[in-house]
């Protein structure tokens, strides 16, 4: 859902020879502002979570005639206000099939609306819970870290970085390396991956990998990273971050 706010201006220009106006004109526009981009990145449309769990949601918001603020985002459950900002945590205490919208509203009060289906169960045991702590989340941004890297190889542009992050259960404690897994959004950019879709680029606690980009339009590639743990009874839980890796060809 969009909305957007028009303006109506005038403008006059005067002809005068010596201070008196001999010709005037007056023409009337419309401008209109556009309305801001939204998205939710986490969690993703079918995920399903136990009542009690703080489910973590993030969205990202732009906008390119003027800005969005942090209190220019709204989360909501049907009619209920949940919060406002980029990130929100929420537990529910009731099961059922959850539809949660977020409202972006720039300074100039037009708005746009993304939403993610979501089903909360009444579980008997509880799924583990990730973190990610490099890169840092950066909340308002476009992404959570832009950089224009300088470092090159023979499959092109990269940005070489050390993920980290984190994972425990109520059950089991620590999770294990080899159920964390990490993967990018962009498999069209990475080396020896499918055409499109996600490429799993590492495991553990703290992977160090190589994002690339494009010399193609648009000159970045952004990749969302992803962190799924997966605990004993096999309860899966995920987070994300976005990076946006530029390119200069």
């Amino acid at each position: 859902m969009m909305r957007s706010r028009i303006r109506t201006h005038t403008l006059e220009a005067r002809l005068e020879i010596s201070g008196v106006t001999v010709q005037q004109q007056r023409v009337a526009f419309i401008v209109s502002n556009v309305a801001p981009s939204v998205t939710i990145t986490q969690p993703t449309a079918g995920r399903s979570f136990c009542t009690g769990e703080n489910v973590i949601f993030r969205a990202l918001a732009g906008d390119t005639d003027g800005s969005v603020a942090e209190s220019g985002l709204r989360w909501a459950d049907g009619a209920a206000t949940l919060g406002t900002g980029s990130q929100l945590a929420h537990a529910f205490a009731t099961p059922g099939a959850r539809t949660v919208t977020v409202t972006a509203t720039d300074n100039d009060g037009a708005t746009r609306t993304d939403r993610v289906n979501i089903t909360v169960s009444a579980c008997t045991n509880t799924a583990p819970t990730p973190g990610i702590t490099n890169p840092p989340d950066a909340p308002g941004s476009g992404s959570d870290l832009d950089v224009y890297p300088s470092t090159s190889d023979e499959h092109g542009v990269y940005l070489g970085i050390t993920l980290q992050g984190t994972a425990s259960d109520a059950e089991d404690g620590p999770i294990p390396d080899a159920d964390m897994i990490w993967t990018t959004s962009r498999a069209d950019l990475q080396p020896g991956g499918p055409s499109s879709g996600a490429q799993q680029i590492g495991t553990g606690r703290s992977p160090s990998v190589r994002l690339y980009s494009s010399c193609g339009y648009p000159l970045y590639g952004d990749h969302t990273i992803t962190l799924t743990v997966t605990d004993s009874a096999g309860n899966s839980r995920s987070m994300n971050r976005m990076i946006r890796v530029n390119t200069v060809c």
